[in-house]
């Protein structure tokens, strides 16, 4: 047995002649002051270790599921850092064997946001068994990981837009989205379920048992339970669009065809019409339909299929059935049939939009999603508009009863050319009243809403927002962190800080989480850095330059106007600025930024040093010619800079990192696969031949004599004292971070989620968590790599992590 902690159970075999004994050894070894029932199963944890960074008082809260169901669960409140034991009683009801899950949480709960630490122990139990602990257990901040040990740190529980979700009760709900992503949450915390498919999962469905079924791109269909998903099929060629089904035998699956699935693989479905289907309704074991494009609509009953007849050629987009058997089809051109024993007639909905969605509370009451702008309930005659609310874009909608309607979506904040942001919304209708539910933060959207009951309603979306909703409590988020763009990291193994779009800064503590330190600093911040922790140093668009604590961050007087891209420590309390304009500043915490003169014209792009009192930049210096410009390499003082001899073409843009040799060198790359070795003892810039004509956007040397480059169509470079050789990266998308610990351990990352793990010239992908582009990357030491990018995502490998 396996898991993600470091424990072993141990199992002895009941018989009628031990069983007093035994039960006597595992009530002693816990200290339990009464054993459990005869017959009964004894789980033990012994000696719980917690962090000790943890504020008190905590409260530890076991349970174990056995088959889904709950079986047994105990809570104790703790005042101190450290418990004895835990010891859990399992009533027999298991049959000849059973899957159990055990889950362990520790929440401390002084915090104004409470911190949950979780373990997880999967056990496999039989009949007539007892189970106990017998080595220390230590719990650690649950976190969504994959089987590489990159872990989502912001934002939490994951990042990764999801487009599906799924719920029987509410300790257990199941979400599926972009990179591959299928989630379980159980009653404590989320768990990602490890696949090879790395694209969008778009349908999952729950069965009796409390499994998964899910489907997407590739005509994939996975089933899952809450330790591991098993590919049930791929006979389609296509994407799954829809899965429902009616129990663990009758399963259907649902995009270009239809398939009836079950554990052992999917059928094809005769007699189905070859059209796309994007909507289903499952009526019991025997009977379902499903509809799809032109104006396609089916019936299946005990394996016969018959198209009906609906006299229409528009696309049909969603189905429903109310309480007395009518089922209700929508789609484009404002269509919406009425159809009863197979015979369907057309309805007046007073729109010729499309209809996204239908819910059929009752006869007098249809609810129709119309052109993602307006609700309409509709009675057996006519439709009214019960929701239009200025510009929200409405997605989906769920009624828990006729007068408690939600509507879930997002409104559109900032339309600007690259940067739009929306705000994820919950509408609740009691009746004729609507108003939101719940607003979220920036850069957020709500898509799909599933429920079990009134108390138990989910609506999820991107990037990874969860929200929560009942309608005795509203609605609540079930995720935190920043979710805007972030564009540069620094930090060390353990803290880090990020920036990126509309002034955003992000510290993450691998032992706590990631806040954002108030206020933000205003506009698009391109880059920061600090020499330690404490404090960092950030600069942006329109010479935005502020320093930050954990306290908050404070703006500094800059010349205005400029775009300054470009960061380095100047010491723990001071820094280095460059940017647009051949701006170069130094600053301090507590002074205003003094500009250094450079004595050249141009643009400024990127530093690096490795003492305090002089940098190396990286610029484009206009001249006169054909061309117009020459890439520099200058090295400054706050007295002043000189300029390093170099070949003509050095890059118009170039980004520049190193390792301090024992003559000071640094590497250079930039536009047209151009790669330039420069050394402060000789003052010259020496360009070496790469093969590759590329735009290189980022160069790490992993020694004095070794550095590696990526760049613009899935370049990899590998360079040495005097040439460049290609690294195959098995990619040709855009790779705009590399970083590493030396040449046996480098990761790259970039466009859509790309990472890889590196050693000299071979290069292995890791398994995405998520689809956003990854822009910068931190390997502090031998064990630790961070990396940020868009959504406000935030990945750590944590060396304490172990495959489960």
């Amino acid at each position: 047995m396996r898991s993600p902690f470091p424990i072993r159970f141990r199992s002895l075999l009941y018989t009628a002649g031990v069983l007093p004994l035994l039960a006597w050894l595992a009530a002693a070894s816990c200290s339990r002051p009464n054993a459990c029932p005869y017959g009964h199963y004894l789980i033990t944890i012994s000696d719980i270790q917690t962090p000790s960074w943890l504020p008190v008082p905590m409260r530890l809260h076991a349970r174990l599921r056995i088959n889904g169901v709950v079986r047994t669960t105990e809570e104790q409140r703790r005042g101190v850092a450290f418990v004895r034991d835990l010891a859990l009683c399992v009533d027999p009801e298991l049959g000849t064997r059973g899957t159990s899950e055990l889950r362990v949480t520790l929440t401390s709960t002084d915090a104004v946001d409470a911190t949950t630490v979780g373990a997880e122990f999967n056990l496999t139990l039989q009949a007539e068994q007892d189970v106990y602990e017998q080595r220390p257990v230590r719990l650690r901040r649950a976190r969504v990981c994959n089987h590489h040990g990159w872990c989502w740190e912001n934002p939490f529980p994951q990042g990764a837009g999801l487009t599906s979700v799924a719920t029987k009760d509410p300790d257990s709900v199941w979400a599926v989205g972009a990179a591959g992503t299928i989630l379980h949450y159980n009653g404590g915390f989320w768990q990602r379920l490890s696949v090879p498919y790395s694209d969008y999962h778009y349908s999952v469905w729950v069965d009796e048992n409390d499994d998964a079924w899910v489907g997407g791109g590739q005509g994939l269909v996975y089933h899952c339970t809450n330790l591991a998903c098993r590919q049930v099929s791929k006979s389609v060629a296509g994407t799954i669009y829809k899965v429902a089904g009616f129990d663990s035998k009758t399963v259907y699956a649902i995009g270009p065809g239809v398939q009836r699935c079950d554990r052992m693989g999917c059928t094809p479905l005769d007699g189905i019409p070859a059209e796309s289907y994007v909507a289903a309704r499952v009526v019991d074991k025997d009977t379902a339909y499903f509809a799809g494009t032109n104006g396609t609509l089916v019936r299946c009953k005990k394996g016969q299929c018959t198209k009906l007849v609906t006299n229409t050629t528009k696309d049909l987009s969603a189905i429903s059935i109310d309480d007395q058997g009518t089922l209700y089809a929508v789609g484009a051109g404002g269509t919406m049939l009425s159809c009863v024993n197979d015979r369907c007639t057309a309805f007046a909905t007073g729109t010729t939009d499309l209809i996204n969605a239908v819910v059929a509370v009752s006869p007098q009451q249809i609810l129709l999603l119309v052109a993602n702008k307006r609700v309409l309930s509709c009675d057996e005659t006519t439709c009214h508009t019960l929701i239009s609310q200025g510009n929200p874009t409405f997605t989906d909608l769920y009624a828990a009863s006729p007068r408690s309607i939600w509507v879930s979506g997002y409104i559109p904040k900032d339309t600007s050319p690259g940067i739009e942001t929306t705000q994820g919304v919950v509408i609740h209708c009691d009746g004729n009243q609507c108003s939101p539910a719940i607003v979220l933060d920036e850069t957020s959207s709500l898509f799909p809403i599933a429920a079990s009951d009134a108390e138990n309603i989910w609506s999820v979306g991107y990037p990874g927002v969860i929200v929560q909703c009942g309608e005795s409590r509203g609605c609540l988020p079930r995720y935190s962190g920043a979710t805007l763009t972030l564009s540069s990291v620094t930090g060390d193994s353990m803290i880090i800080w990020a920036s990126g779009q509309k002034g955003s800064v992000v510290r993450c503590d691998a032992r706590s989480g990631c806040i954002t330190p108030t206020p933000a600093v205003g506009t698009w911040q391109l880059s920061i850095s600090g020499e330690t922790t404490d404090r960092v140093w950030t600069s942006g668009v329109n010479g935005a330059v502020s320093t930050c604590t954990k306290d908050g961050c404070t703006s500094l007087r800059s010349p205005p106007g400029q775009m300054l891209g470009a960061t380095w420590p100047s010491g723990r309390d001071a820094a280095w600025i460059a940017g647009g304009g051949m701006t170069l500043l130094h600053c301090k915490k507590a002074d205003n930024c003094q500009d250094v003169p450079t004595e050249i014209a141009g643009d400024a792009f990127s530093m690096w040093s490795a003492v305090p009192d002089s940098v190396w930049v990286a610029a484009v210096e206009r001249v006169a010619g054909p061309l117009g410009q020459r890439g520099v390499v200058l090295r400054c003082t706050t007295a002043g800079c000189e300029k390093l001899d170099s070949d003509p073409d050095l890059p118009t843009t170039a980004s520049v990192t190193g390792f301090a040799s024992q003559n000071d060198d640094v590497w250079v790359a930039g536009q047209n696969g151009l790669v330039t070795r420069c050394s402060a003892t000789s003052n010259t810039c020496r360009k070496l031949p790469t093969g590759t004509t590329a735009h290189l956007l980022r160069i790490y040397a992993a020694t004095a004599n070794t550095a590696y480059a990526v760049g613009k169509e899935g370049t990899g470079l590998h360079c040495k004292e005097s040439m460049c050789t290609a690294i195959a990266t098995g990619t040709n998308t855009e790779l705009g971070a590399i970083a590493g610990s030396g040449p046996e351990r480098y990761f790259i990352a970039g466009y859509a989620g790309t990472l890889m793990r590196c050693a000299n010239e071979s290069c292995a992908h890791v398994p995405k968590l998520t689809n956003v582009g990854l822009s910068a990357l931190l390997v502090p030491d031998a064990q630790t790599a961070w990396v940020v990018g868009g959504a406000g995502a935030v990945l750590r490998i944590d060396p304490e992590w172990v495959a489960p």
